[in-house]
């Protein structure tokens, strides 16, 4: 099945964001994912270590792609520090909070940081955050070199939730490479971190549920890209698994059954929606309507709905 001269024009797909990490966690009220990779740029400090770190040494490298909590920083870093991380998914503006600036607070003081992106090359444009907003707290452990061994301790993990709107990119607009500067430090044992928010996935559904043949419904796809081309198609025939040509983001499996019929295209608004209504005909009544949605920014399907009218 061809989709591609409906789906025209298209801009080209970018990688979604959930794509690139396995690594995620939950953190307070989010979701998140650890960067793919991290550069010491500037600065450092005599030491670095992880929060549940092994008696020895770390890189930069593991230091900031381990999940946040679970260490993910440098410890005792100099005024000065430039730390760039790296998502191979990108960091897409979405409506919200995009990325979580993270510390922990062995002892009490402010922590502050510059945050910038590859968006406006790197220069420090939005801060400082403070990272004294708490979150929540955790148990952990962290290892006594003079006394070799494990030692627990509760975490008080703070934060600070930041919308890539403040750094200049643009609603739609995706970044991989971040930085953050450190240019205030108090206190000792705390770490910093950047973690990718994840956005949850890309839904559609029918309203009324159960729809009334006869009657109007509305199907809406929600959590698409911002401003960006949303398709829905159906199926009469159920859910099944059917490959399609989907125009600039290649063959893509549907769950619907053949035959599939497009329904509408769109443009997502600016809170990733987009909706479409009309009335369902009374020879649709007692049979399975099954939905899927596309976001073609980032060629993402959604779930796959069945409905009965009736």
């Amino acid at each position: 099945m061809i989709l591609a001269r409906a789906f025209l024009p298209i801009l080209p797909a970018v990688l979604g964001a959930a794509a690139a990490d396995a690594q995620t966690q939950v953190l307070g009220p989010w979701t998140i994912s650890a960067p793919d990779s991290a550069v010491l740029v500037a600065g450092g400090g005599p030491t670095w270590a992880l929060v549940n770190f092994v008696p020895a040494f770390v890189s930069v490298q593991d230091a900031f792609t381990g999940l946040p909590v679970q260490a993910d920083g440098y410890y005792d870093l100099q005024n000065g520090t430039i730390v760039e991380v790296n998502f191979v998914g990108g960091v897409t503006n979405r409506p919200g909070e995009d990325i979580l600036f993270v510390a922990n607070h062995l002892t009490s003081g402010v922590d502050t940081a510059f945050l910038s992106s590859e968006y406006d090359g790197f220069s420090f444009q939005w801060g400082p955050v403070y990272a004294g907003y708490f979150i929540e707290y955790r148990d952990l452990r962290y290892w006594e070199p003079a006394l070799g061994i494990w030692i627990p301790r509760q975490y008080a993990i703070g934060g600070y939730a930041l919308d890539i709107s403040f750094l200049g990119v643009p609603i739609g607009a995706t970044v991989q490479r971040l930085r953050f500067r450190i240019d205030s430090y108090y206190g000792g044992g705390t770490y910093f971190a950047l973690a990718r928010i994840e956005t949850p996935p890309v839904q559609i559904e029918l309203y009324p549920d159960p729809p009334l043949a006869g009657l109007p419904a509305r199907v809406a796809v929600t959590e698409a890209s911002p401003g960006n081309t949303v398709g829905i198609v159906y199926s009469l025939f159920g859910p099944g698994t059917t490959v399609v040509n989907a125009g600039t983001c290649g063959p893509l499996t549907l769950g619907l059954s053949q035959p599939i019929r497009i329904l509408a295209l769109g443009l997502a608004d600016a809170y990733g929606s987009f909706a479409v209504s009309g009335v369902i005909p009374t020879s649709l009544r007692g049979r399975s309507i099954s939905l899927q949605g596309l976001d073609f920014a980032t060629c993402t399907l959604s779930n796959t709905a069945s409905y009965i009218p009736l």
